[in-house]
């Protein structure tokens, strides 16, 4: 505290020492009296009192004060602000043409940056439409399968009643043959298996094998297709509108020095390499962006995947991958660095995770 009291007041103190310095352009209108002193002075102080430098290094080009005061409209010491172009402190043949140009191009960079996010969004909801349509085809399915259920469990319950009543008549004739009474002891044989009603037991006990059989398969495949509408719109995995659904096969690859990297959407992260090596396993999905700061489901939840569970390094550490995601028009890997031994992080783009503009919105931020 101390310490920077004392260079407050070493700095309040030295404008005596300064000169009028002409070309005194990009400091802020609070120092300016610092840099206008008699002409007779032909040598500036440092803002910090360190250092007495001659009148012509200031903005010339080469830092020469240890605080960076003497090239406040160069930029040549680093770590340094300095103001441009508000029409009083910069040369305006010079700042303000490069500040022009500068706004051009960030307001070409903004345009096109909007427009990417504009279009991903459009091949986003092209994706979300996509896999409300198919969660839609999978529950007529379902719909449809259970009222051909209630069909063949109406036919069951029929066929078991005619069976049972053919069983109950068959065994009431055994009975009755059963007594071998002499009047009917001469046609037993010919009675007691009647070739007809056998026939039609038998039809009747295999249409109801066959109607049960049907039964029980389509329940499970019910049970299947139901299991699989509860996978793919859990808003955990495939995004919260189901953007990622038809995702979830998808390879992305990218050819990177002497390997070829592929990531299988929700599967694997390999690395092969393009002399003839063997193929490693740098991951398999484990979840979304893992950050507890990161809300489950928010849009920043869908931009980063974690694999893990790769291939062993020698140090014993199984391989893992970061896959970050920002908007683009196409599933594409941008880059891929190692950070840390066996930690990959790659960059990619997607249209999935291209969010709607809000109103004013620029699409600066991607």
């Amino acid at each position: 505290m101390l310490r920077q009291l004392l260079l407050v007041i070493s700095v309040l103190s030295i404008p005596l020492a300064h000169a009028n310095v002409d070309n005194a352009h990009g400091v802020t209108p609070e120092v300016q009296r610092l840099f206008s002193e008699p002409d007779s002075v032909q040598t500036w102080t440092c803002l910090d009192g360190s250092k007495e430098i001659p009148l012509k290094a200031v903005n010339n080009g080469h830092c020469d004060c240890p605080d960076g005061t003497d090239e406040p409209a160069t930029g040549a010491c680093l770590d340094t602000t300095q103001e441009c172009c508000d029409g009083s402190d910069g040369r305006s043949e010079v700042c303000s043409t490069k500040c022009i140009k500068s706004g051009e191009t960030i307001g070409k960079n903004q345009e096109a940056e909007t427009n990417i996010r504009k279009k991903g969004y459009e091949i986003r909801s092209k994706y979300i439409a996509s896999a409300q349509e198919f969660k839609n085809v999978l529950k007529r399915m379902i719909a449809d399968w259970r009222s051909m259920i209630a069909a063949r469990d109406k036919e069951a319950s029929r066929l078991k009643h005619i069976i049972t009543i053919m069983e109950s008549t068959e065994e009431l004739l055994a009975a009755v043959l059963g007594e071998r009474h002499y009047s009917f002891s001469m046609f037993y044989d010919s009675i007691a298996k009647p070739p007809s009603e056998d026939a039609a037991l038998g039809r009747a006990r295999e249409a109801l094998k066959e109607a049960e059989g049907y039964v029980n398969f389509t329940r499970e495949s019910i049970g299947h297709q139901e299991s699989l509408l509860d996978d793919l719109f859990n808003t955990t995995k495939y995004g919260k509108e189901g953007e990622w659904v038809d995702q979830r096969y998808s390879r992305l690859t990218k050819d990177i020095g002497d390997h070829t990297y592929e990531v299988f959407l929700f599967h694997e992260v390999t690395q092969m390499s393009n002399n003839g090596g063997e193929m490693l396993s740098l991951g398999k999905f484990s979840s979304w962006n893992p950050a507890p700061n990161v809300t489950e489901g928010s849009s920043e939840y869908y931009k980063e995947q974690l694999y893990t569970n790769g291939t062993q390094c020698w140090n014993g550490v199984h391989r893992s991958v970061q896959l970050k995601f920002e908007c683009g028009l196409e599933n594409a890997i941008l880059s891929v660095e190692e950070p840390e031994e066996c930690k990959y992080l790659f960059t990619g783009t997607s249209p999935a995770v291209c969010f709607a503009l809000e109103e004013g919105e620029t699409g600066k931020s991607l």
